[in-house]
């Protein structure tokens, strides 16, 4: 998919800096089928084509898992992710902030 807009117009959007995706997710007014992309691009970029099925499985499965323990699925995975992620162990701040941002996106949906 083709950036319509902004600063990165007319680049691929999975080439896009993270902290530039996260801007665009909080701060800008975003059709819901765009915002999904994004979404799933920071998913992704973040955890992997791997922990992104998992995140749809838990989608589906919301319903028939008490919410405490989709509390401790979630945080377990926001540290593992967290571990990853952070500068002192090779990641990028722009990572923690996505991270940041994808488990509040979890947590308002649960």
């Amino acid at each position: 998919m083709i950036m319509p807009f902004g600063k990165y117009k007319g680049q691929q959007i999975d080439d896009l800096p993270i902290s530039y995706i996260v801007y665009l997710l909080e701060d800008c007014y975003l059709e819901e089928q765009f915002q999904d992309t994004l979404k799933d691009i920071v998913r992704t970029k973040l955890l992997g084509e791997e922990t992104s099925d998992y995140i749809h499985l838990f989608e589906l499965s919301r319903d028939f898992i008490s919410k405490d323990r989709l509390n401790s699925i979630i945080n377990e995975a926001y540290k593992k992710a967290m571990i990853i992620a952070h500068p002192d162990k090779g990641g990028c701040h722009e990572g923690v902030i996505a991270i940041n941002e994808f488990k509040k996106i979890i947590l308002e949906n649960i």
